[in-house]
């Protein structure tokens, strides 16, 4: 990325991962900016890297920040209970095929399945259940017929559903 008083640019990334480079390889001449997630050592590796090279810049990544972010805001105790119940509430859904093909007849999105790894990822999912639409369709479906014809609606998941 290059950026001026004009604007800013992609110029060129490269994934170095997979290859082990040498300074003296790479050429501190030839590196703008790093970036890192925000462990500690990468922190203190980042400082290091701009004290002898101060023309290379070092930014955390920006994705973890947002994520840890969500992490946080996640954890307050008056959300909490709403992640949680979110989070149930989608796994009861896309975990039962029967329930979740009914969800499907009375709501307009699908539901996107909980990943544990990433935390700004509830978020999302917690949006998109709860989107007007498909709130209405989830409300719906628990007092339809078809809801207590099934033998979910019984049991304790269901009934808090």
């Amino acid at each position: 990325m290059v950026s001026s008083v004009r604007g800013s640019i992609f110029l060129k990334a490269v994934d170095s991962k997979n290859t082990k480079k040498t300074r003296a390889e790479v050429g501190a001449e030839n590196v703008v900016q790093v970036v890192t997630d925000n462990a500690s050592n990468y922190v203190v590796i980042g400082e290091l890297l701009q004290q002898e090279f101060p023309q290379i810049v070092h930014v955390c990544c920006i994705c973890h920040v947002m994520d840890l972010l969500f992490k946080d805001i996640g954890a307050l105790s008056w959300v909490q209970p709403f992640v949680n119940g979110c989070a149930k509430t989608v796994t009861f859904i896309t975990s039962k095929p029967r329930v979740l093909a009914l969800y499907r007849t009375f709501c307009k999105w699908d539901l996107i399945k909980l990943v544990t790894t990433r935390f700004a990822y509830i978020f999302l999912v917690m949006s998109q259940l709860l989107e007007t639409t498909n709130l209405s369709g989830l409300q719906r479906m628990v007092v339809s017929q078809e809801w207590r014809r099934l033998d979910w609606s019984k049991k304790p998941e269901g009934l808090k559903l």
